[in-house]
């Protein structure tokens, strides 16, 4: 029996295995992998989810709130192009790359009027306006 393949669930201290007596020499040498099993880890992972939620809630809440202008256009301009008044195009108008497309707002005010352009040109423009 492949010795690395013993698991223990140190809370409610059972194998995910048949139960296999270690001798002491296997405790020695380290090869009991100690791990929650799938019942405790689904109620860890819970307590964690729950637990957390609420953080990132209220993180996402007041970044919407500090960013207000910026969150509706995004809002607007996503909606315009589910709803087919804008159409989005399929390569970047800087490099012209296609792949991932976003729209760039230079003025939130005006959300309808975005420049697109791919993830490595807007990171470029964000940078250049932080350091100007």
């Amino acid at each position: 029996m492949n010795y690395l393949s013993r698991s223990f669930c140190s809370k409610c201290k059972e194998w995910d295995k048949p139960l296999v007596k270690l001798t002491r020499q296997e405790h020695a040498i380290g090869t009991v992998q100690y791990y929650y099993c799938r019942e405790c880890n689904n109620e860890k992972q819970k307590k964690h989810y729950n637990k957390n939620t609420v953080k990132l809630r209220n993180i996402i809440y007041k970044s919407i709130r500090k960013h207000r202008a910026k969150q509706t256009a995004r809002e607007r301009l996503n909606y315009a192009v589910r709803a087919g008044k804008i159409n989005k195009p399929d390569h970047c108008t800087i490099c012209k790359k296609t792949g991932r497309i976003c729209g760039h707002h230079h003025d939130y005010s005006q959300p309808l009027q975005v420049e697109w352009m791919c993830t490595g040109c807007h990171a470029d423009i964000h940078r250049k306006e932080s350091v100007a």
